[in-house]
């Protein structure tokens, strides 16, 4: 993860050692040890969304506290804020030259009051108009605005036509890459508007399995200073080594591949297989002209 200028994860726990967990009654309750945001950050992990469904799980003391240790690890954090305000402030990263906004949102939310407000710490909701207003507010600020979203059902490997229409709304707005997660399985990657929409990349690290997890995937983004040149597929592991992943090679390397290809092949999109990697190449936006022919061409054109 170091080798990249910028590396950036979902972090689905509170990170705290005092508060209390609240124990829900629908779904597991997370906390992770203070330790983690050191270990985070010798990875090479540059920057976090913390808006997601489990940012509450361990209250607004524990959402304090995780941004806290965060901060003190020197780990960006965008998704969640002692105040609604804060949850929807962008993080900007810049390299070459190059700027790099981020946004995050959520549509589950565990405690069902884990939302921030304008009084109140939590995290960023998943509303369309929000998001809009936000991208309008960096656009001009940055070169490229990439917008995380936890959205979805656990265990669907086909976005809905809904969040396919959100997507494209949020790239309509202005954003140039949209990551997803939640469904802990992979979804397909779909290239619209020649803007990569990546619906769910799976898991990275978990401290349990459930026989249904399947193999995952990093994503390499790569930026020039005028657009989006590329994205590398990393096919990570994730059955019962979830906990501790590493680079797949050879045959199971290539089922999450080909998994990959087909399903973003029904978002109209091409994955290209490169060894035990994948690859999206995205053509370079060609400006639009006036087409000028002669009268005699004219007249010859069916």
């Amino acid at each position: 993860l170091s080798d990249a200028d910028f590396t950036f994860v979902n972090l689905e726990t509170p990170i705290s050692g005092d508060s209390e967990i609240e124990a829900q009654t629908w779904a597991p309750s997370f906390r992770a040890h203070p330790e983690l945001a050191k270990a985070m950050k010798s990875t090479g992990i540059d920057l976090v969304s913390t808006a997601n469904n489990h940012a509450f799980d361990a209250g607004t003391g524990g959402l304090r506290e995780t941004l806290s240790l965060l901060n003190q690890h020197h780990i960006r954090s965008i998704g969640a804020g002692h105040h609604l305000s804060a949850a929807r402030r962008p993080i900007i990263l810049e390299s070459s030259s190059i700027r790099i906004g981020f946004l995050a949102y959520t549509e589950p939310e565990n405690s069902l009051m884990g939302y921030a407000t304008t009084m109140k710490a939590g995290v960023a909701p998943l509303e369309t108009d929000l998001i809009k207003s936000d991208i309008a507010q960096l656009r001009s600020r940055v070169d490229f605005v990439v917008v995380s979203l936890h959205w979805g059902k656990t265990g669907q490997q086909e976005p809905t036509p809904i969040m396919r229409a959100i997507a494209h709304k949020i790239v309509d707005a202005g954003a140039d890459v949209i990551v997803g997660h939640h469904p802990h399985v992979i979804q397909g990657i779909e290239l619209y508007q020649q803007k990569p929409i990546i619906y769910s990349l799976g898991n990275l690290i978990f401290s349990y399995r459930r026989p249904q997890w399947d193999d995952n995937m990093l994503v390499k983004v790569t930026f020039t200073q005028d657009q989006i040149q590329s994205l590398q597929i990393l096919p990570i592991a994730g059955r019962e080594d979830v906990a501790q992943p590493y680079i797949l090679k050879g045959d199971r390397a290539q089922d999450l591949l080909l998994r990959l290809q087909e399903l973003s092949a029904k978002l109209n999109t091409s994955v290209t297989l490169q060894g035990d990697q994948g690859l999206i190449s995205i053509p370079p936006t060609v400006p639009q002209q006036s087409l000028q022919l002669e009268p005699e061409v004219l007249e010859k054109t069916p």
